[in-house]
């Protein structure tokens, strides 16, 4: 196959079968059919093959003196990618992948051998532009400098004064509200962290006791989160300039925090999302360093004690963090003793990161306790099967015996179950009766294995469709389309909940900026701008961050790739969740620099 595609015909068909394989499998919607044809039918597409044919055929020749591993993992990589393309194409269109299509596993095909030559070209030239920015000789950097952190540090945040005061007091949002009225009603519930419920409803409910205003309280939170935040990425810019010194990659890092919309989007917003997504980060990071110098990290308090609250945060703050860290500790054992580390340092890892779930277990039940939370509901755990199960319903009715209708509506009742939306669960979970599943899990769990054998097409798209934004690229994250909020009704998009929620109010000090941030929150706006609509695309940046695993892996980094796996495990967890939003896999852009530039 290989020695083929070295032949110069064969790359020129390629590259053209490529790039219309690409045009077939583009996530075009009914309403912007004809938008596309002009594109198909027209000189543009003429053009668009030809320069890919010669784009191609060049590219083509790095499978020329490629090591094996390389042109293996380049092909598997593009294989996963382009049933990625396909697969998400017919999810986005018609709900549903058909998997007796033929011309489904042609297009994957193609794109298999279109793709793996840029692959392969791609970890090449990324080599070749690490070993430029290698500091010149005698260079040196002082990477203990507490004013160069917090220079850093000051720069970010005030990157994001602009942003804070165009939302001020804030983008109080998402689940706010619910959380500021358990504190003000003392009435709380496990529903969401109990940390982030007293943290956030404690402030503004301060707000307006000493200063009989809750936007000054929504204020002190947001600004106290973007405090947090900053130091946190000050410290992985200080991180990446300990990599690699180039004062290239380190001030792009230092504009990218700061500027980057996506970043000071959740800086300023009241979600969980931020402190949860930034206390994940700096865990990555001193796994990183623990991996690669466990004796020495160990000697350092200071490390064992940011490593240990880090994970407590970020496990107080969603509960997939915790199933995340959980599962990655056996994931560090196995593979360390397949690599035959020293088994002292394996059991002090461990140690550590056991410490760290003992914490999180005590304080969380401390805090359920000291609050009288209830902690009785179950539809979080229950998202997938409950889609699962209405899916099959609302499509296939008859799947079900009169019998087993019967026992559906006594977890789901019968007149919401045509609230099913494919695209999120939350409309069908909210009705859940947490009450008769708990009473008898056994009966219920029974069911939902037995439809799921009769239908497991149902099921699995049922899965599909709330989770293909995490790895489709061309998704367009409108979940919320058609629903009415407090101030706007979704309609082209929901990338971002942008407004200010009860008991807070809006009051922008620079209308401007508030106006851009709506567009990219509410409107098809970033997303009509070729190659950067790709970088606010979580599904873009999943395949981004793939790449830089499967570097790690061919390179024979597996420090790295121990360090990165919980980040795999985080984003893993959220393709099990309710629907597919950005802030649940966040980590994908706090990460990314350090991602990159660990493929040195």
């Amino acid at each position: 196959m290989i020695q083929k595609i070295n032949k110069k015909p064969v790359r020129i068909c390629l590259g053209i079968l490529g790039v219309i394989a690409l045009f077939q499998t583009l996530g075009i919607v009914p309403e912007a059919e004809k938008s596309y044809v002009a594109v198909t039918n027209s000189f543009f597409g003429i053009w668009i093959s030809v320069l890919s044919a010669i784009v191609f055929e060049r590219v083509a020749r790095s499978f020329e003196g490629s090591k094996k591993r390389e042109v293996v993992a380049g092909f598997l990589y593009s294989l996963a990618l382009s049933f990625a393309l396909v697969l998400g194409k017919s999810l986005e269109t018609v709900e549903n992948f058909n998997v007796g299509e033929m011309k489904n596993w042609i297009y994957i095909l193609i794109l298999t051998l279109y793709f793996a030559p840029f692959v392969c070209y791609a970890w090449k030239r990324l080599e070749k532009f690490w070993k430029k920015c290698q500091p010149t000789q005698g260079e040196k950097a002082d990477f203990n400098n507490r004013k160069e952190f917090l220079r850093y540090w000051f720069l970010i945040f005030l990157c994001w004064i602009p942003v804070f005061l165009a939302f001020y007091p804030g983008a109080f949002v998402y689940d706010a509200t619910d959380e500021y009225v358990q504190v003000a009603t003392r009435t709380f519930t496990t529903h969401h962290p109990l940390a982030h419920v007293l943290l956030l409803g404690g402030m503004v409910c301060a707000g307006n006791k000493f200063f009989d205003s809750y936007n000054i309280g929504i204020a002190m939170y947001t600004i106290c989160q973007m405090i947090l935040l900053s130091g946190v990425f000050s410290y992985t810019v200080c991180f990446v300039k300990k990599k690699i010194n180039c004062k290239y990659i380190t001030w792009g890092t230092v504009l990218f925090y700061g500027l980057f919309p996506v970043i000071p989007m959740y800086a300023v917003c009241s979600a969980k999302d931020g402190i949860f997504t930034a206390a994940f980060l700096l865990v990555v990071i001193k796994m990183l360093q623990l991996l690669e110098n466990t004796a020495g990290f160990l000697q350092n308090r200071g490390n064992i004690v940011v490593s240990i609250v880090a994970a407590v945060i970020m496990m107080l703050f969603r509960n997939n963090g915790m199933y995340a860290y959980v599962v990655w500790i056996p994931i560090i054992v196995i593979i360390s003793l397949f690599l035959k580390k020293d088994k002292k340092e394996i059991i002090k890892i461990v140690i550590l990161m056991t410490v760290s779930v003992l914490l999180f277990l005590g304080s969380s039940k401390v805090l359920t306790l000291a609050t009288n939370a209830d902690d009785s509901e179950s539809q979080e755990i229950m998202t997938v099967p409950i889609q699962q199960m209405v899916r099959t319903y609302h499509y296939s009715p008859d799947t079900y015996s009169e019998e087993e209708k019967e026992i559906l509506y006594e977890i789901i009742p019968q007149e919401d179950l045509h609230l099913y939306n494919a695209r999120i669960s939350d409309l069908v979970k909210s009705k859940f009766n947490n009450v008769a599943f708990n009473a008898n899990r056994g009966k219920y769990l029974q069911l939902w294995a037995k439809i799921g054998l009769r239908k497991p097409m149902i099921y699995l798209n049922a899965w599909l469709m709330t989770s293909y934004g995490y790895w489709y690229p061309d998704a367009v994250i409108n979940v919320y389309g058609g629903n009415a909020v407090h101030t706007f009704t979704y309609r082209d998009s929901s990338y971002f909940g942008f407004e200010t929620e009860y008991p807070g109010t809006r009051e922008s000090k620079f209308p401007w900026l508030e106006e851009q941030y709506r567009r990219i929150s509410l409107e098809l706006y970033q997303q009509k701008v070729p190659g950067v609509s790709m970088l606010f695309s979580p599904g873009f940046l999943f395949w981004v961050f793939v790449f830089c695993f499967v570097c790690f892996i061919q390179k024979g980094k597996w420090n790295q790739v121990l360090g990165f796996a919980g980040v795999a495990l985080l984003w893993a967890t959220a393709i099990l969740g309710p629907t597919y939003l950005v802030r649940y896999v966040l980590i994908l852009w706090f990460v990314m620099p350090v991602a990159l530039v660990e493929t040195k």
